[in-house]
């Protein structure tokens, strides 16, 4: 079943108009069907579905639904760190058991291009807020799985604040600087971006067998340099609250995220 709904999240952020159009309205028919709700999704839907607020709507029903599932902890923190080292096969990974072909030998989806439609930083940052809930929530999932992924996760966390935002910060100049913020190609700009709330969520995790004193104290550090108050201020927010220790899932700050919070 989760399989499914990881194909619906895929195809929510397809860079086709009309597949994320029709991935909405089967999604908001199954929501509303599921929660047997005296609300229809038509409520928020004059016309069609708003498929923004179906993508987030999709990732509550499965976190109420599959908080304990090891499949579903897995793949919010491939969502949440992408760059994270995962084994095929390993308890990390979340890559459909139906795998890349059907019964007869036909792919399922073709290798596409580039996605020009899927945001990367949103994408992450609606993984990042369920994992808050999940970690800092007063009974957490216990599996193995999330242990290991916030060991794993944690591990990279502190390799990151040590070297890429030191060098980023260390190696900033005036010709970095745009509109009075580090500035920073895209890709790096989400390596950095998920590095932070990354951060917010192993150090607001209850359990987790890692060093939170040296994934602090790296935090600390970076406050050193006179570039850190030029970083964006979506990167040094997750970064603050990380470093204080504060970020539980409902008192996370909104400016970590580019959406509203409800």
């Amino acid at each position: 079943l989760l399989d499914v709904w990881f194909v619906v999240l895929k195809l929510l952020q397809d860079d086709d108009e009309d597949v994320r159009s029709g991935a909405a309205d089967c999604a908001c028919d199954a929501l509303e069907a599921l929660a047997a709700s005296t609300v229809p999704c038509e409520e928020f839907r004059p016309r069609r579905p708003c498929i923004l607020r179906t993508l987030e709507l999709c990732f509550e029903h499965l976190t109420r639904e599959f908080a304990d599932a090891p499949k579903y902890v897995a793949y919010l923190f491939q969502t949440l760190y992408p760059s994270a080292a995962v084994v095929p096969g390993s308890s990390m990974d979340a890559t459909p058991s139906f795998g890349a072909a059907a019964a007869d030998g036909r792919p399922i989806f073709e290798v596409e291009d580039n996605n020009m439609h899927r945001e990367a930083c949103l994408a992450a940052q609606m993984a990042a807020r369920h994992l808050l809930a999940l970690v800092s929530s007063s009974s957490p999932p216990t599996t193995n799985v999330l242990r290991e992924c916030l060991a794993t996760t944690a591990e990279r966390v502190l390799v990151n604040l040590q070297n890429a935002f030191t060098l980023a910060l260390a190696d900033a100049s005036e010709r970095f600087i745009v509109g009075g913020n580090l500035s920073f190609e895209a890709t790096a700009f989400r390596e950095l971006y998920s590095t932070a709330l990354a951060a917010l969520v192993v150090v607001s995790a209850e359990n987790g067998d890692y060093d939170k004193v040296a994934l602090r104290t790296a935090l600390s550090q970076l406050q050193g340099f006179p570039a850190f108050e030029r970083l964006h201020p979506l990167i040094r927010t997750a970064l603050d609250v990380a470093r204080d220790g504060v970020g539980g899932g409902a008192q996370s700050p909104s400016l970590c995220f580019l959406m509203p919070r409800s």
